[in-house]
């Protein structure tokens, strides 16, 4: 699972990059690129949680964070 959620993160670390370049070149509104930078922080959040959680022996429970609002959309 923290492969799939690795593989999320790092999706959505393009994403805001990705709409951050096109905020500059007049393609993209601030409230887009806000979103999709609570995206990329939720997942951080995640997936460090459960990395805790693992590496202190604890049962792992995940629960998805928000992720409808897609930030190429």
């Amino acid at each position: 699972m923290i492969d799939t959620l690795d593989m999320e993160l790092a999706t959505a670390q393009f994403e805001a990059t990705w709409l951050e370049v096109r905020y500059h070149e007049d393609d993209a509104t601030v409230a887009e690129v806000e979103a999709a930078i609570r995206r990329v922080d939720a997942l951080r959040r995640v997936v460090a949680t459960m990395a805790h959680e693992r590496a202190v022996g604890e049962s792992v429970c995940w629960h998805a964070p928000d992720t409808r609002v897609s930030a190429g959309h």
